[in-house]
């Protein structure tokens, strides 16, 4: 069923049609009524992707996720889903593994299908929002982009280490921290704040203050699980385990 034989069903212009499907323009009661019922009773469906073509926008946002095995992240993505479909908008949702290569792939991807807007979540590095070749809608979550114009939503992360090195430090321990290795802004932010607290109290801090992580383990593996253990066990035979 095509948008001409609606309209002829319907006795009234493809243009009228049209209007009454955006709810754009004017059009009387009586003949939005008469074209839904039309619409209704044959089932007829818009051609989104011409839809999308013509008035260049597609109702979809791109999202960009380094690792959806880790519980934060794909926690996030899902609340934001169900929020953009209340909206009738769609999502394409892209793991890139924490491979830049494929994060660039992946953008000029949700460029080409006319994504509506861009949501960057986390990352290696400072997003640069140069690599976009439209002026596409990006908001970066957890990731500092490198110009002023992208929007930057981030929980403050040096805080949040300065409050969790201060309890621990309360509680009479010497604390240790564990990073995923990399140098994203959040990972830099908390070593800034473990850092900077154990240095205001007087407490030394060595090459077993910070211990790096393999990257490639997924958060909260098995494999993760394993090496902190590992990590550990190293501590202890180095006489140098946290109390």
């Amino acid at each position: 069923m095509s948008i001409k034989e609606i309209a002829k069903l319907s006795g009234v212009s493809v243009s009228t049609v049209s209007r009454v499907i955006n709810n754009n323009g004017r059009f009387s009661e009586d003949t939005r009524q008469r074209v839904l019922k039309t619409i209704k009773k044959y089932n007829y469906q818009t051609n989104t992707l011409a839809k999308g073509l013509r008035m260049k926008r597609s109702n979809t946002i791109g999202i960009i996720v380094p690792d959806l095995s880790n519980t934060f992240f794909s926690s996030l993505v899902e609340k934001m889903e169900n929020q953009f479909f209340s909206k009738n908008y769609s999502t394409i949702i892209c793991d890139t593994g924490r491979n830049f290569d494929k994060e660039e792939a992946y953008i000029r991807m949700l460029e080409a299908k006319l994504a509506d807007g861009l949501i960057i979540i986390s990352g290696k590095k400072t997003f640069d929002a140069s690599i976009l070749s439209s002026s596409m809608p990006v908001v970066c979550i957890d990731r500092k982009p490198n110009d002023k114009k992208t929007l930057f939503v981030s929980s403050n992360h040096y805080q949040g280490a300065v409050i969790a090195t201060m309890e621990l430090l309360k509680a009479g321990t010497q604390p240790v921290l564990f990073k995923v290795s990399g140098n994203s802004s959040s990972i830099l932010d908390r070593i800034r704040g473990f850092q900077d607290t154990m240095e205001e109290k007087g407490r030394l801090l060595n090459n077993n203050s910070i211990i790096n992580l393999n990257s490639e383990h997924p958060s909260g593996s098995d494999d993760r699980r394993l090496e902190i253990r590992n990590k550990l066990r190293m501590l202890i035979k180095a006489d140098n385990l946290p109390l």
